[in-house]
Formats: C-alpha cells, structure tokens, sequence
C-alpha cells in the first residue's frame, strides 16, 4: 500500500503471459482503499469500546461495595464537623463523581442523550473540577491558572463536562514540567483564534455554538504519531497509561455534537480547544 496525500492506494501486481506462455510484461491494479481503510478503523474501535461496554458491568459491581464504605465512612466525618473543611470538601465530591462515573460506565454499550436534560452552570463546574486537579498539581508544584468569567450555563450534561475537563487537565498536568503552568479558560460562542490546528476532529458540520473551553499547558505538545491515533482506545505514550482517558473524551464530545482542536503555541507547549 502506498500513501498519496491523505489518500491510501493499494497496488496488486499480476505477471502477463502470451499464448506461449512466456512472460510478457506484468499488469498493475492501483485501488483506492482510503475509505475502506477508514471503515475498518471505525469497526475496530467500535469493538474496542463495545468490549469495554461489557467490562465495564463487572467493574461497576465491584466498585460499588467499596466506593458504599468509603462513602459511609465521609458522612460520620462530615457530620461531626460543623464547616467541613477543604480537603473534606474535595473528597465528598470526589466520591460523588466517582458515583456518577460508576453508574454511567454502561453508557458505553448504552448511549444517553447529553443535551436538553439540565443546564450546566459552566463557571461553577470549571471552579469545582480545578478545586480537585489541584491536589494533583502540587505533586509537581504546578500552578493552575483560571480565567475569572461570570456564570455561564449551557446545556450540558454537567458530570460529563466534569468528566472531560478532569481528564484535560489531569493529561495537561502531567505534560507539564514541575513548577510549570496550566491554564484554563472559557466563554460563550465562539473562540477566536487563528491559528491553525495540528488536529481537530468536528462531530457537527454546523452549530448553534454555546461556549469553548480551553486547556493550556508547558509540556512538549503531542507527537505526530499519537496525533494521527487520537481518539482510538489503548492509544497512549504514558509507560502506565491505557489511553482510555482522551477515548472517554471523544466519546462524550461526540455526544455534544462538539469540536475539539489541538494546537501546538510558538510559546510551546500545547492547547486543546473545546467548542461546544
């Protein structure tokens, strides 16, 4: 198979002979298989998550019982303090989100709707998520900087959005050097920038765009050949990753009907562009 442009051409060669059976010549046959490359891709990594759709029961019910004590073991805390404190705080909703993810985690063999369920107090959700990827941060002395808007709702689920900026950040955190940067911006409409991307993905030729989210960080930006994978399940650089994090993320951006785009700055690092 050859590589023309964006375009994969398979080559068959077949050896031409004459009525006396000598060989003349050969025939070349040059078919484009770029769609069927494409569709092929497609079923693999349908199957991949149909798999983990299945797993994912069994993991829910082992997770339950512990997650039930640990949850149980939060309340007697919270109730013999007054004004629970940060740390406290961080972990009732840390339980309440690993909760929710339990019970969603069929949502891979059984799709929701993610729209026109509630509204999504975006402002408040960016505070909260940042509250908790913050424990992570100070492992490496990093700072995370947010952008200070006034409340903007969009109709969102609101875990999912949880969901995706919590593995934003986390994958931002540790592509940043320590004592590094991490930034976290948001708006309504659209993002002006002008830039071209090194990779976006658009799961609606056209939108009534409600917001963006950006996430920003110092690390060395995303390698070629991961950029050309982004997406597929178990695609990871990480020497203990499983590369089900941006998988999860792209699932729920499909979801949303969204368009995520990767930039690579001239400052370095690299930003990953959310409009939804």
């Amino acid at each position: 198979e050859l590589k023309l442009g964006d375009r994969t051409i398979r080559v068959r060669k077949t050896p031409i002979h004459t009525e006396s059976s000598d060989q003349s010549g050969f025939l070349y046959l040059l078919e484009d298989v770029t769609e069927s490359k494409a569709l092929e891709e497609y079923a693999m990594h349908k199957d991949r998550l149909a798999l983990l759709g299945q797993f994912s029961a069994g993991i829910m019910h082992e997770i339950s019982k512990p997650l039930t004590a640990i949850s149980l073991a939060y309340e007697q805390l919270a109730s013999s303090t007054a004004e629970p404190s940060k740390p406290l705080r961080i972990l009732g909703r840390g339980i309440d989100d690993l909760t929710e993810i339990s019970r969603q985690l069929l949502t891979f063999s059984r799709p929701q709707p993610s729209r026109g369920q509630a509204v999504t107090n975006l402002s408040r959700v960016v505070a909260d998520v940042i509250e908790i990827a913050e424990v992570l941060a100070k492992k490496k002395h990093i700072t995370i900087e947010k952008q200070e808007v006034k409340d903007i709702c969009v109709d969102i689920n609101e875990q999912e959005v949880r969901q995706v900026l919590l593995n934003l950040l986390s994958n931002a955190i540790e592509a940043t050097p320590e004592g590094g940067l991490v930034r976290v911006t948001y708006g309504k409409g659209c993002y002006a920038q002008q830039n071209d991307p090194v990779w976006e993905k658009d799961y609606l030729e056209s939108r009534n765009t409600q917001g963006w989210l950006l996430v920003e960080d110092e690390g060395p930006g995303f390698d070629s050949v991961v950029v050309k994978k982004l997406g597929n399940a178990y695609i990871t650089t990480k020497e203990e990753g499983h590369g089900l994090g941006l998988a999860i993320v792209f699932l729920l951006l499909k979801r949303w009907n969204a368009r995520i785009r990767i930039y690579h700055p001239l400052t370095g690092g690299s930003s990953v562009l959310i409009e939804f």
